[in-house]
């Protein structure tokens, strides 16, 4: 974000534009570009809204809706706000790679996604991305002073080359070559934090193990393996993955980055937002939670859980399983079953969940494509939640639950 209350001190300000008139008389820039101090202004609008729309970009009905190159938008208003220029180039490089172009030629659907905008004026995001890209390559150079410059494009090559890797590789590749292709990309495809942990875990980044054979795939518990979960790492390692040269080095490169604390990596989009929602559950249960929930049959219990939901993640679709009810010999019941029911208490997962449904209807409602009997759904999804979180805060107090919540367990 930029400044905390930015949008509320500074109004919004475009850069003028030359009369047409005039323009129509040749070929160079139109634009006025704000001085620097105005532009940093701009920049410190940048609101802190908890999930950035501007730069999650989806397609809803048919439109775009967001950055459609997922663009770090409030990571670079920022730093533009505390000129940090160099910082901001690199940020905005990340996502995308010709933003020369898209900062004039875009028809920005991020700032028609800008919170800041649902109650006065959206941030000046794409002419903010023009004032970095112009910061950054200068203003006024001409063809004809870069054509048959063997000297810049030398120079060109070596400072390009030093720049970051990409962390996954989708280009095939045959034995023996690397497996990261540098280059520029017009329209960067979307990274994922699932995706660049099995890159560090695969052939050839990981070698062969002892009898030859390569890692080709990666595992389901590499992932909550990588968010820290030691049983998943141990379940691996019982497996023969450690035995593949560099996975132990690998994987302990990544717990140690993904242990530290970054709310922009998570709330990136919905897709981190939702692996977020499910690290609690790779959390060790210790001391206030019910004696079952700290055994380690349930830590097993709750990595299934979250390779359950990750896989309706990763594929992008739902799976629903009812559970099987297994045969106990007859005779039936002696007395009457007690079925008042449980709630597994993970207020935090319950917390987040919440939020993750709010903020999806608002998102969804402010563009208009929300109907009736989804926003009633995405409400009955929060108001579920937000009980068994209640729920939850009151098993783990060791609090005797009404008859209503019991009722509402049961059905």
């Amino acid at each position: 974000m930029g400044k905390a209350t930015g949008f509320l001190e500074y109004e919004r300000e475009d850069s003028k534009a030359i009369d047409p008139k005039i323009r129509i008389k040749g070929y160079e820039e139109f634009h006025l570009p704000l001085h620097e101090k105005e532009r940093r202004r701009q920049g410190a609008r940048c609101m802190d809204c908890g999930v950035p729309f501007c730069q999650s970009g989806m397609m809803l009905k048919g439109m775009t809706s967001g950055c459609p190159l997922n663009n770090l938008i409030p990571e670079w208003n920022d730093l533009i706000y505390t000129g940090n220029w160099e910082q901001a180039f690199n940020r905005l490089k990340k996502t995308n790679s010709f933003p020369e172009f898209t900062s004039r030629v875009c028809p920005a659907p991020c700032e028609a996604a800008c919170t800041c905008g649902l109650n006065g004026d959206p941030v000046t995001v794409k002419e903010n991305e023009y004032a970095v890209i112009e910061k950054a390559y200068g203003s006024g150079v001409k063809t004809e002073e870069l054509a048959g410059n063997a000297e810049g494009f030398a120079r060109f090559h070596e400072m390009t080359g030093a720049l970051t890797p990409p962390q996954i590789n989708s280009v095939p590749i045959g034995d023996g070559e690397d497996n990261v292709i540098l280059g520029f990309r017009f329209m960067g495809q979307r990274f994922t934090i699932d995706g660049a942990i099995m890159q560090k875990l695969i052939y050839s980044v990981v070698r062969e193990n002892g009898n030859g054979d390569k890692r080709m795939l990666p595992d389901v518990l590499d992932v909550p393996a990588a968010l820290g979960s030691d049983l998943a790492l141990r379940i691996l390692e019982e497996n023969g993955a450690a035995e593949y040269a560099g996975y132990s080095e690998n994987m302990n490169r990544l717990r140690e980055a993904l242990s530290q604390e970054n709310n922009a990596l998570w709330s990136a989009s919905l897709y981190a937002n939702w692996l977020h929602t499910l690290r609690p559950l790779l959390e060790v249960k210790g001391e206030g939670y019910p004696v079952f929930m700290q055994s380690e049959e349930w830590q097993k219990k709750d990595l299934e859980c979250f390779a359950g939901s990750f896989t309706e993640l990763k594929h992008d679709t739902i799976l629903y399983a009812k559970q099987v009810i297994a045969e106990m010999g007859g005779g039936g019941y002696e007395q009457e079953p007690d079925d008042r029911g449980y709630v597994e208490p993970e207020p935090v997962v319950y917390a987040r969940f919440v939020e993750l449904a709010d903020r999806t209807a608002e998102g969804l409602k402010r563009y208009g494509m929300l109907n009736s009997i989804e926003e009633e759904n995405l409400t009955r999804l929060s108001q579920i939640a937000g009980q068994m979180l209640e729920i939850s805060k009151k098993e783990l107090r060791e609090e005797v639950l009404t008859d209503e919540e019991y009722e509402f367990i049961r059905n």
